[in-house]
């Protein structure tokens, strides 16, 4: 997990909501695939994969750019929205390498992009954000960073 923060909450309200309600944890992670990881210094790390509802998942995602936005801009967006999570990886498709390599890529890209935008947000360890607006092409990129690594890149087209 992202940080200590991060574990806390899992360690806590997240164990309490699923001994509460045992059966939407079931659901939830009724398809997950054991995983082997690498970690940074080249330790094993066993772990699994679980299927989430991508549609859903994106949706609430969409939901807090439009937040944010308004927040930042003061004005209600109109246009379309694509979310791009580096966190998140696709072990279904037959190109899933090449495509979460591409999707990595584009998450070092934004983070340098980004680089020089000041984080936003009045509760850092759990979550921050930094906004850049285009003219060419006309676009807001939002890029949200959860408990200090979850990192969702919206980008958001006006109409």
């Amino acid at each position: 997990m992202s940080n200590d923060l991060a574990q806390t909450q899992f360690g806590t309200k997240i164990m309490r909501a699923v001994n509460r309600t045992p059966h939407v944890f079931a659901q939830f992670a009724k398809k997950n695939t054991p995983v082997t990881l690498k970690g940074e210094n080249g330790e094993l790390i066993h772990t699994a994969a679980i299927e989430i509802d991508r549609a859903r998942f994106d949706a609430a995602i969409e939901h807090i750019s439009h937040a944010l936005h308004y927040h930042k801009y003061g004005e209600t967006f109109i246009g379309d929205i694509q979310v791009i999570t580096s966190g998140l990886v696709d072990l279904s498709s037959i190109d899933s390498v090449e495509v979460n390599d591409r999707i990595q890529n584009f998450g070092q890209m934004v983070d340098e992009l980004l680089a020089d935008v000041e984080p936003e947000g009045d509760n850092p360890e759990v979550f921050t954000y930094k906004v850049l607006k285009t003219d060419e092409p006309h676009q807001v990129i939002i890029q949200m960073n959860f408990y200090g690594g979850f990192k969702i890149v919206s980008i958001m087209k006006y109409s």
